[in-house]
């Protein structure tokens, strides 16, 4: 088939998340706080004006350690101190909100062409939707939990180290967001 050697067939079937303290030095947590692996029927990722990319998952994992994770995660805010997002599409939290921040790593499916058996990966900053958390459940199919991430921008460069990598990418390396990146950006390896 002509031309099929760059083309990417079908995804990686594993996101993970891991926390991020955002500021004038970020920094990367060591370990993963949560790994959707095997169960995930389909990943949209959606490119903003801004060029925050937004994740939408949907996934057939249904446990508590899910649920611990959505709870964790999710932004909440009081005091009726709002949420700005601001016309550029950068957005600024509420000063009294609980937030937990991530870098996702999203496993593509495996590249042809000059990139041939490398996989696409998405490294992106991402806070778990409010709207997480809801399931749709009916008679003889399996319980489908909404996870959705918006990106966000990063104050400063940071590392996700080779380690944090591996099992997303067919060679692990380090991959640096520069304040160039800050929204996130796709590799491959």
């Amino acid at each position: 088939m002509a031309g099929s050697t760059n083309r990417i067939l079908a995804g990686g079937n594993k996101v993970a998340f891991v926390t991020v303290d955002d500021g004038t030095t970020p920094t990367v947590g060591a370990t993963w706080a949560y790994v959707l692996d095997g169960n995930i029927l389909s990943t949209s990722i959606a490119k903003q004006d801004s060029g925050q990319f937004d994740i939408s998952i949907e996934h057939v994992e249904d446990n508590a350690a899910l649920q611990t994770f959505l709870e964790a995660s999710i932004v909440t805010t009081s005091g009726g101190i709002e949420e700005l997002l601001f016309e550029d599409g950068t957005r600024e939290l509420a000063s009294t909100s609980s937030n937990t921040k991530y870098i996702a790593i999203v496993r593509g499916g495996l590249a042809g062409g000059v990139s041939s058996g490398k996989r696409k990966v998405g490294v992106i900053p991402q806070r778990i939707s409010s709207t997480s958390g809801g399931w749709d459940q009916a008679g003889e199919t399996y319980n489908r939990v909404t996870l959705e991430g918006q990106g966000f921008k990063l104050a400063a460069a940071i590392t996700v180290t080779s380690g944090l990598m591996t099992g997303y990418m067919t060679t692990p390396t380090a991959v640096t967001l520069t304040t160039s990146l800050p929204y996130g950006t796709v590799v491959y390896g």
